[in-house]
């Protein structure tokens, strides 16, 4: 088992998913703090959600949803609290637009 970091966030193209980052690479001096600085650059807000386990297989990392909805379902309950980003970022999918050629 391996820890990961999960932060939920939105994009200002309105896309909103969970990120998880491995906890090897957030663990070394100052990574989470720069993680979290290109958070706040990119996406129009993000939260910190904690960290979960997962199985690492042959493809990268397996995790199980019920954790992470837990973990989504307690941060809602909370009142959803945002730490503000600059909001400059698309998601992903905003930038796969220019892709496509109908």
């Amino acid at each position: 088992m391996s820890k990961l970091h999960a932060y939920i966030v939105r994009y200002s193209d309105g896309y909103e998913k969970v990120l998880l980052a491995p906890d090897d690479k957030m663990s070394t001096p100052g990574a989470a703090e720069a993680f979290e600085i290109e958070l706040r650059e990119t996406t129009t807000w993000f939260y910190p959600l904690g960290e979960i386990e997962s199985r690492p297989d042959g493809r990268g990392d397996s995790v199980e949803i019920a954790p992470l909805a837990a973990r989504v379902n307690a941060w809602k309950a909370r009142g959803a609290p945002k730490i503000n980003g600059a909001g400059a970022g698309a998601s992903p999918f905003e930038s796969m637009k220019d892709d496509d050629t109908d």
